[in-house]
């Protein structure tokens, strides 16, 4: 017990520097007339009793790159996956939400993984507001994820009620001028989308292990894109 107690302070001490490392140098970027374009007011984190809000729940460093081409680095930021809210963390101000409309991307360094998000148009993805997604590639199709965070269940415990939320992704395919949406990262969500393509799916990848997980199902699409560029008109 005393080993996984020790691990888990580890954990959460290692997040914490992480995130001090991150924060923003405000003596170099608070003139910065880019700076001064992206940020909104004061952001209000819901705190404790919203859990599970965010892509990463971690400050990670990041940089801004504005709809006009300017770019904005050394940022300290979080993603808000339920109000698709880029938020921004500076040791004099606290916490600032961007404004969304003035950026056309952003990056996220995380320790893992380098993560890519486009602003991409609401309309495209039959939603009433452009929201983020993160990009995994193109080629001849185009892949990005909307890393959308819904409520999934109610909590009680000693001092209260508590939202939890969870993970529904919506996968975007752009093939021939065309979109395409999946809610669910299967191999069955696949058929169901191309049935007429089935067979020469089944076909090309008979070799192909299964889908156990999001970056199977990334490189499984990456493995039909001829398929479905020949098969989508």
């Amino acid at each position: 017990m005393k080993k996984y107690i020790i691990i888990l302070i580890a954990i959460v001490l290692n997040r914490s520097i992480y995130a001090q490392q991150a924060v923003l140098n405000d003596s170099s970027e608070l003139n910065n007339y880019a700076f001064q374009l992206l940020t909104g007011e004061k952001y209000n984190d819901p705190g404790y009793k919203f859990l599970n809000i965010y892509f990463k729940d971690y400050w990670i460093p990041g940089k801004v790159i504005l709809s006009d081409g300017q770019q904005v680095s050394n940022l300290s930021l979080k993603y808000n996956g339920f109000t698709n809210q880029l938020v921004m963390l500076s040791n004099k101000v606290g916490q600032i939400k961007i404004d969304n409309q003035a950026v056309s991307e952003f990056y996220l360094y995380d320790k893992e993984q380098t993560c890519h998000f486009i602003n991409i148009a609401g309309s495209k993805l039959n939603l009433e507001t452009d929201v983020f997604c993160q990009f995994i590639f193109s080629g001849k199709i185009d892949l990005y994820v909307y890393r959308r965070i819904k409520p999934n269940a109610i909590s009680y415990r000693d001092n209260g009620m508590f939202q939890i939320y969870a993970s529904k992704p919506i996968y975007v395919l752009f093939i021939n001028n065309k979109t395409i949406l999946f809610n669910q990262a299967t191999q069955k969500a696949i058929y169901i989308q191309f049935p007429y393509l089935k067979e020469q799916i089944q076909q090309k990848t008979r070799h192909h292990k299964k889908i156990k997980n999001e970056n199977d199902f990334f490189i499984f699409l990456k493995e039909i894109e001829d398929i479905l560029v020949g098969g989508v008109k």
